[in-house]
């Protein structure tokens, strides 16, 4: 008989939120990597939007400090 195992779950609900330096962190190294794509110009678009949504919640998350 195969023994139960916990069920992997990949919601990351175990792992605590980024703190505010670590979040500043994790948006530079998105702003470092951003270049345009000439051959896939919304690609560049999509990735600069993920950016600017990771400064607000940045920003938000200072505010509450």
């Amino acid at each position: 008989m195969i023994p139960r195992s916990i069920p992997w779950r990949a919601t990351g609900g175990d792992r605590e939120a980024p703190s505010p330096a670590d979040a500043a962190r994790r948006v530079v190294e998105m702003a470092e990597r951003l270049r345009p794509d000439w051959q896939q110009p919304e690609r560049f678009f999509e990735a600069k939007s993920v950016l600017i949504d990771a400064c607000r919640r940045l920003a938000r998350a200072l505010e509450a400090q």
